[in-house]
């Protein structure tokens, strides 16, 4: 789904009523000038294009999270759920990758086949739950909040949490958090 499509959609529900039809936390995808069209289980990248044409592992932190010029926020929002269909069988792994069955789909040369996995831990009696982020031992790897997470290890996802995937920039945002920034987009980084 595209993100102006969920302004569209979200901006007129209550609080209540957002939380209830879009329960899950989300990866906001900021490749705005490289994606082209998807649908709700698949991220395409047009034909024929890499995410970045330079070898991302030359770029420091600082210069991948430099916004490109005209950027204004997420162009793409992948829910953190089990896809409809899907064939992984672990419940509480959501995988992110370029392979379809996936739950997470990302067509990208940048991106591994299973790239990584968000773990969800079980809900806490308040009904909160924690989340992490595990790479998979991935070709291109996947940084958190600028650290490397070193393959087959994972870290705690917090809500805000920038990521990348390969050269593939993306947040990491609860459901509130979300529904906040449809009404201020100036929160999102």
């Amino acid at each position: 789904m595209t993100f102006e499509e969920l302004c569209r959609g979200a901006r007129a529900l209550s609080r209540d009523d957002y939380l209830a039809t879009y329960p899950s936390p989300a990866l906001l995808i900021y490749e705005e000038d490289e994606l082209a069209g998807n649908n709700e289980d698949t991220i395409r990248f047009k034909a024929g294009k890499k995410a970045h044409e330079s070898d991302w592992l030359s770029k420091t932190y600082e210069e991948m999270t430099i916004p490109k010029e005209g950027e204004t926020g997420p162009s793409l929002v992948a829910w953190v759920r089990k896809r409809r269909g899907s064939n992984n069988p672990f419940e509480n792994v959501v995988s992110i990758g370029r392979m379809k069955h996936n739950d997470i789909v990302i067509n990208s040369s940048v991106i591994s086949k299973v790239h990584a996995v968000v773990l969800l831990d079980p809900p806490a009696a308040d009904g909160s739950r924690k989340y992490h982020l595990r790479d998979q031992n991935s070709t291109n790897g996947t940084l958190l909040d600028g650290d490397p997470i070193p393959g087959g290890s994972q870290r705690t996802l917090a809500d805000g949490t920038s990521i990348w995937l390969g050269s593939l920039r993306v947040q990491f945002v609860l459901p509130e958090t979300l529904f906040r920034a449809l009404r201020n987009p100036t929160l999102l980084g």
